[in-house]
């Protein structure tokens, strides 16, 4: 006798935004695995379609939902309610232009968006999530951003759903921009469990939240494509660069700069830098380019959704991030043999070992010292071929299992 097929059961996702990189790939691949296990995944985005794309394609088993809110609207509303903090800012530090400006931004970026635009979408998307409910029970439901901790908790508390946050940035970085605000601080003390990706960031995530429960290690993971033949062969590019997405907080214009360091040092070697990726950094990087003469020296790919179609251009990755959690970038780095030379922040310690496989950069701002270690792994072909065949060491002793950690850790 034939088994019946198992009837499905959907997980919810929830996240602040979906935007090409690291998250969206994080992201992607989670929902791949609980999709080959029959499951249907609801992703719900506190923000609207972003300008730079998303790797996540909608299916049977894979539903996207956005808020329809008008956002101009809620901006406007989100403004007037916060006024008298605005008012204030500009009085208090009057004539301190630039600090106008910071404190401006800072009300705008965290008060409106943290605390106002994403309450307004959410009450729409709690909607639809209790209609999906409704028609396919959900299993559970799995925060991917810290703005979406109170909602978890909304959903637990309102529909008996089992929640949990999974850390996917760096809080000891985001103390730095924005407090923990007290309903957050309480809904994480509430939420079923906490999924933090190594015990550096957990225990962050529990000093920046002033908490004392447990945690969950359980690795995040990749879904990538066969290992490339070239990658970590002596063929090498010579190169460096980085995939991720062109915005402030990767500082991809330390790399340009660096670059015309290196064109200046060691111009013999036809050293050049790659930059894969799009957002709102694209025409200052460019405009960057142009103003140092360095137009032949750096080549923009662009946002390229399959990763085998840009590794190879890459010989070392450099990723001078002020932020990373578990950084995508530099597990794709290790799986395909690429040294690596990165700054300190997050967990990138525990993929980057000093010496071994790369570099651990202390201060991103010594350009020249980061210059004279990616023209030192460039040049010898022995040092690069011995830290690409460490990376992969280091991918096979940490990360390769995460797959079946995470099936263990939620049973499927």
């Amino acid at each position: 006798m034939n088994q019946l097929p198992r009837p499905k059961q959907s997980i919810a996702f929830f996240t602040s935004g979906l935007s090409s990189g690291g998250l969206d790939r994080q992201i992607h691949s989670m929902a791949d695995v609980f999709i080959e296990h029959g499951y249907r995944i609801h992703i719900y985005s506190l923000t609207p379609k972003s300008p730079y794309g998303t790797l996540i394609k909608q299916s049977a088993d894979l539903v996207i939902h956005y808020p329809d809110n008008s956002q101009n609207t809620i901006k406007i509303a989100g403004i007037l309610k916060t006024s008298p903090t605005l008012v204030r800012v500009v009085f208090q530090q009057f004539p301190n232009l630039s600090a106008i400006k910071k404190g401006l931004g800072h009300i705008i970026n965290i008060n409106i968006s943290d605390q106002y635009i994403f309450g307004k979408n959410f009450e729409t998307l709690f909607t639809q999530l209790k209609a999906d409910n409704a028609r396919e029970p959900i299993v559970f439901v799995l925060g991917f951003s810290y703005q979406t901790i109170r909602f978890l908790h909304t959903i637990q508390s309102e529909l008996g759903i089992t929640a949990k946050y999974i850390e996917i940035s760096s809080p000891k970085w985001r103390a730095a921009i924005r407090p923990a605000y007290p309903d957050e601080i309480q809904s994480l003390e509430k939420i079923d469990d906490i999924i933090v990706p190594s015990k550096t960031i957990g225990d962050e995530l529990l000093q920046y939240y002033k908490q004392t429960r447990s945690y969950s290690v359980v690795p995040l993971f990749l879904k990538l494509p066969l290992l490339s033949n070239s990658s970590g062969s002596l063929n090498y590019p010579k190169t460096y660069g980085v995939a991720a997405r062109l915005s402030p907080e990767k500082n991809q214009d330390l790399l340009i700069r660096i670059m015309a360091i290196i064109k200046k040092t060691s111009p013999q070697e036809s050293i050049r830098l790659v930059l894969v990726g799009a957002g709102p950094m694209d025409k200052k990087l460019h405009s960057l380019v142009k103003k140092l003469d360095l137009k032949d020296n750096v080549i923009f790919l662009g946002q390229i959704d399959a990763i085998q179609e840009f590794i190879d251009h890459i010989g070392v990755v450099v990723l001078l991030s002020d932020v990373e959690s578990i950084s995508a970038t530099l597990l794709e780095s290790l799986y395909y043999r690429k040294p690596i030379i990165a700054t300190d922040v997050g967990a990138t310690k525990d993929l980057l070992k000093d010496g071994f496989n790369g570099y651990l950069i202390q201060d991103k701002n010594d350009l020249n010292g980061i210059a004279q270690k990616v023209a030192s792994i460039l040049t010898d072909t022995e040092k690069y071929a011995s830290m690409a065949r460490n990376s992969r060491t280091i991918y096979d002793a940490s990360y390769s299992e995460a797959k079946k950690q995470l099936e263990k850790y939620f049973g499927i």
